[in-house]
């Protein structure tokens, strides 16, 4: 249910946004003349009063803003305005749109065929029934100074033949 009251609200920002904003400049300028009145009433003279009561409330266009940008939709909102105002920069070089569609087109594809190579070599799972169970074995050859080398394939034949933990040893 909420999820339905938030697109509602989303809805109703986005076709009555005009009546929004006139509806809280009616009510910052209410805020104004309170204030206004207040200092006029405390013995400030009219222009004083309402000077000092703008700096009271601070600047009228940004509590606009800052008000436009909490309502519900405001990020897809300034998602169109962002797309539009690039789409006419585009337009004004089209030069410069196709360098720069065939310059993110270019990176777009150079990801996916890096990704789709380390996919398939690195991380697509092993063809076998429990790869999570593979170990792999090694041999030392510290005289040639390798802590790790592989098996030789007698050794391997021999490992096989003597084997009681393992299901198979392959090379």
């Amino acid at each position: 249910m909420r999820a339905l009251d938030r697109l509602r609200a989303i809805a109703r920002s986005w076709l009555r946004n005009r009546r929004l904003d006139e509806e809280l400049g009616e009510e910052l300028r209410f805020h104004l003349e309170r204030e206004t009145e207040a200092n006029v009433a405390a013995g400030m003279a009219p222009e004083e009063a309402r000077r000092a009561a703008r700096l009271a409330l601070g600047g009228m266009e940004q509590i606009k803003e800052d008000a436009r940008a909490e309502r519900p939709g405001a990020a897809a909102r300034q998602l169109g305005r962002d797309l539009a105002y690039g789409a006419r920069l585009l337009r004004k070089a089209p030069g410069f749109a196709a360098a720069a569609i065939l310059i993110v087109a270019l990176g777009i594809g150079a990801a996916t065929a890096i990704f789709s190579v380390v996919y398939g070599v690195a991380l697509r799972p092993l063809p076998y029934r429990e790869p999570e169970r593979l170990v792999a074995l090694w041999t030392r050859a510290p005289r040639l100074g390798m802590p790790r080398a592989q098996v030789a394939a007698a050794d391997q034949r021999e490992w096989e033949r003597a084997n009681h933990v393992f299901e198979g040893i392959a090379p």
